[in-house]
């Protein structure tokens, strides 16, 4: 999730096709589980639509099947790739480069009422990044120090709020 929208195309000074974000990059995405699961329930979905008799119910089942399977299709994709160079965020039609200089901050924030972590990416041009556990596939507060890492710079250390 984001604040604002990460397809939008803009300068960068480099591209996806020249070796961004470098050497040893590491990639998170959604966990194979849960879009498992949603083919699953979109598998059900379509059996459902097929054994039922009424055109209405056919139809509101065959919807929530496509949107299931929908779902599944676009939460596949690799949401976040760090490296030395920087990130790559991934949104529903491309992929936004974002250099280490173009970050101001990264840290970890925790919601008060369910305890929920979240990684947020400061930009300079003001944007916020936040991708949750479901983005990520794994804990946001094991992927900070992995991102920090590369971040390196010294006046920025990662907060756990």
């Amino acid at each position: 999730m984001w604040t604002s929208p990460v397809d939008i195309s803009r300068p960068a000074l480099v591209t996806v096709g020249s070796g961004f974000p470098g050497p040893g990059a590491r990639t998170w995405r959604p966990p194979v589980a849960l879009i498992a699961g949603l083919l699953v329930l979109a598998g059900l979905a379509a059996g459902g639509a097929a054994l039922l008799v009424d055109p209405m119910d056919r139809l509101v089942t065959g919807v929530v099947g496509l949107v299931l399977l929908a779902a599944a299709v676009i939460g596949r994709r690799r949401r976040l790739i760090g490296g030395p160079r920087g990130l790559l965020i991934g949104g529903l039609t491309g992929a936004r480069i974002v250099p280490w200089s173009m970050v101001r901050t990264l840290q970890c924030g925790r919601t008060r009422r369910m305890g929920a972590a979240t990684l947020e990416i400061d930009l300079i041009d003001d944007d916020l990044l936040v991708f949750g556990r479901f983005d990520l596939g794994a804990d946001p507060s094991t992927v900070l120090p992995v991102l920090t890492g590369w971040y390196g710079d010294p006046g920025t250390a990662p907060t756990i709020g």
